[in-house]
């Protein structure tokens, strides 16, 4: 899920309910955070070793923490709990490779620390070849330009314009002054305190991430009725779904659907129809339903198939969506205004026919389709959603729709054997999953995984601060188990907010929406004061990436490009141009943020996908280069650009098969649509397959350029360096990671 989705869900849901406690709880964090920040700008920052790497002091319990929270962005507050809620454990594979940490900590961090590096592409280049080391520096830099900085301030200044409607500065719109304003205080922290005051705020970041979502945790856990009743309604039951209710189109309406309003609790006024029928915001105390006219871009996507909610329809861009979101934040001034607006939502089993298609009726055919679109018209209710309807909409619209028809059973409609069960605590779904097929996660996904946690630039600087192999081990052991805690803090708290939906005690929103599980559980259950904590939380997470982000690629412009243009650069000229470059980054962040909101939603989606398409080839040259000594650069060099090419062709189909989709059968339908998880597979055997054979067709390295670079090089004093800096502690902690990884893999299997 996008990082604007989120921000974009979790603002419309909270941004007006905020009181005076958790207003002063936000300000506090900021205080705290500020404070902390002008500690660490005060220190020495003279070498590019200080400012780069920290002064490489850094002690392994900052490492973990700042590990855990530049991974930890809004996507996984708001979009975990939304897969959480739709399906359940199965996103948890992900979160499970906090094994990848102990790769990182026992397999890459040796050759890292004896290779004195201050970037990934930096190790490729005395590996392989120093061309090696410009392409892998220039992708990054693209990457991280055109991805993670322009989206993580678009998102800001999503949440800003949600929590303060009224512009703060005139003619500005708040969401530039919130987007500007992330640049301010994060940007201006790292720039000027470089790696040191990443490393330290993101410390109180991680603490203020794991309260706000601990929180969400133990408050749900307690009004769902306990693990054992979380069970009972999320795993092997019938499924449940919501679903909108689209009332009779008008003939002046056509091509615009009406959805059933929930009815409004305060008089307001009354707007006539265009054939003068008086359709209600609110006629009277005692309220009839609001029937409004929905615009297009409201009709609402699949709950089954949507592991993303895109924030427009195919037809509407991002720009649209920023200034939906505004409008509604100014026009929802109080609580009651935005309780009125908001659609019926009737709970229902998901079923699908089964069996021979012969034997089904065209009704019973007719209706599993149209349920897939999550929107109902009237005559395809049952009667047990008609129940629902009657407590939530005035006698006057119910009696005009509903009161004089007849509806069927849902057991006439859907037996049983029809009904979808509920898999909530299941973690391997079958292969013919669409989204989360066991083999690719099991096989595939860790290929992302490794790239991300042991060769990712943003990831991997944080170990090269380190005091030594010592601290930076036990910073990617401390930060692998809280790697471990999203399983419960996120993807748990989507699941019980699809209980407490079933049950009646949250909005049954969640049900239509799972990306709304986290927002709605903010709003409706936690207490005031606990609210701005996880605001804060959410902050605290667009902050951490955003400082992160802005740090790595300072590291690599002034490392891996300004270093190499000017070789006798002194210590305090790299140090003002890392300043200088992340400042320039920024820049081009804040550029790139119109082009972002212009974007169709789901080509947006796709872009994001990328870095499946992008980690075979990074992960082959990296793992394949220290375990083997045959590979050479012209097999690097190989394997980076095929794979690269590979990976955005596969892209490129994607998206085009969405616009003009290819022929059933045929290699490019085959190309566009395998799952991403095994096309992740395939990718990584086609870029080792081409390094060996390429290498093996040309010149052997020497045994001296690959002295203490590959498991057959290190000297033998190198080797006892690294058997010196661990002891029974970091085994046994390691260990016990794996057990516990092990223990959850056989908990959650249904």
């Amino acid at each position: 899920m996008t990082i604007l989705t989120n921000a974009t869900l979790f603002a419309q849901i909270s941004g007006a309910s905020l009181g005076t406690w958790d207003w002063a709880t936000l300000g506090i964090y900021f205080a705290i955070l500020l404070g902390l920040a002008w500690w660490v700008v005060s220190q020495k920052n003279d070498s590019s070793k200080d400012y780069f790497l920290a002064g490489k002091k850094a002690g392994w319990v900052v490492i973990g923490a700042s590990l855990f929270a530049s991974n930890i962005g809004s996507e996984h507050l708001v979009g975990l709990a939304g897969t959480g809620a739709n399906d359940g454990m199965a996103m948890a594979h992900y979160e499970l490779h906090a094994w990848c940490l102990l790769v990182l900590g026992w397999v890459m961090i040796p050759f890292y620390e004896r290779s004195g590096i201050f970037t990934t592409p930096e190790f490729l280049e005395k590996r392989y070849s120093p061309s090696a080391r410009w392409i892998l520096s220039l992708i990054s830099l693209v990457a991280y330009i055109f991805t993670k900085i322009s989206v993580t301030l678009f998102a800001g200044g999503i949440v800003f314009k949600a929590l303060f409607p009224i512009d703060v500065f005139p003619g500005i719109s708040n969401f530039w002054v919130g987007a500007v304003g992330m640049v301010l205080i994060t940007g201006l922290y790292t720039i000027l305190g470089g790696l040191r005051a990443v490393l330290y705020t993101e410390l109180l970041q991680t603490i203020v991430l794991l309260i706000g979502a601990a929180s969400v945790l133990f408050i749900g856990l307690h009004q769902v009725g306990g693990w054992s009743a979380l069970k009972e309604i999320a795993q092997g039951v019938d499924h449940q779904a919501g679903f909108k209710v689209i009332l009779p189109a008008e003939e002046e309406n056509k091509g615009a659907p009406t959805f059933l309003k929930e009815m409004a609790p305060v008089q307001e006024e009354t707007s006539e129809s265009p054939d003068g029928e008086a359709l209600a915001e609110t006629e009277n105390a005692e309220g009839t339903a609001e029937v409004t006219e929905e615009v297009a871009n409201d009709t609402p996507e699949t709950a089954q198939d949507q592991e993303v909610a895109d924030v427009s329809t195919e037809e509407q861009t991002q720009e649209g969506a920023e200034n939906e979101l505004a409008q509604e934040a100014e026009a929802a001034t109080d609580e009651e205004s935005v309780e009125a607006s908001r659609d019926v939502v009737v709970m229902s089993p998901i079923y699908q026919p089964t069996g021979d298609e012969e034997e089904l009726t065209k009704e019973q055919l007719a209706r599993a389709t149209i349920r897939d679109d999550n929107v109902l018209e009237i005559d395809e209710l049952t009667q047990e959603d008609v129940d629902q309807i009657k407590d939530v909409v005035g006698p006057e619209v119910y009696d005009k729709y509903f009161a004089n028809r007849e509806f069927k059973s849902i057991d006439e409609v859907a037996p049983p054997e029809m009904r979808e069960q509920v898999d909530h605590f299941n973690l391997w779904k079958p292969n013919s999953h669409p989204k989360y097929p066991w083999f690719g996660l099991l096989f595939g996904a860790p290929i992302v995984g490794l790239w991300y946690w042991c060769t990712d630039q943003y990831i991997v600087q944080r170990t090269l601060a380190a005091k030594s192999q010592k601290e930076a081990r036990r910073g990617t052991i401390f930060g692998a188990y809280l790697k471990l805690t999203p399983v419960f803090i996120f993807i748990v708290p989507g699941m019980i907010a699809y209980g407490l939906a079933v049950k009646g005690h949250i909005s049954r929103e969640v049900l239509f929406d799972g990306n709304q599980a986290f927002p709605i559980m903010v709003k409706e259950i936690l207490p005031v004061g606990l609210k701005g904590i996880v605001i804060g939380a959410l902050l605290a997470a667009l902050m951490s990436s955003l400082a992160s982000v802005f740090n790595s690629c300072s590291t690599l412009f002034t490392m891996d490009i300004y270093k190499k243009v000017y070789p006798n650069a002194s210590e305090k000229k790299m140090v003002w141009v890392g300043r200088v470059a992340t400042g320039v980054m920024v820049l081009l962040g804040l550029v790139w943020i119109p082009t972002i909101s212009m974007m169709k939603g789901s080509l947006y989606n796709y872009l994001q996908s990328v870095q499946s398409y992008m980690a075979p080839p990074i992960f082959a040259v990296f793992f394949v280069g220290v375990f083997s000594r045959r590979v050479n650069a012209p097999g690097c060099l190989t394997a980076l650009i095929v794979g690269f090419v590979l990976g955005m062709a596969r892209l490129a189909c994607e998206i085009l098969d969405g616009f003009m989709p290819f022929v059933e059968g045929s290699f490019l339908k085959w190309f566009a649509t395998t799952s991403y998880t095994f096309m992740c597979i395939y990718l990584t055997v086609v870029c080792v397959f081409l390094m060996y054979l390429v290498s093996l067709m040309t010149k052997k390295p020497t045994t001296e350029q690959l002295e203490g670079l590959t498991y057959g090089t290190a000297t033998a004093e190198q080797k006892q360096a690294t058997r010196e800096s661990w002891n029974w502690v970091d085994v046994v902690a390691s260990v016990g990671l794996v057990a516990i990884i092990i223990v959850i893999y056989s908990y959650f299997i249904g």
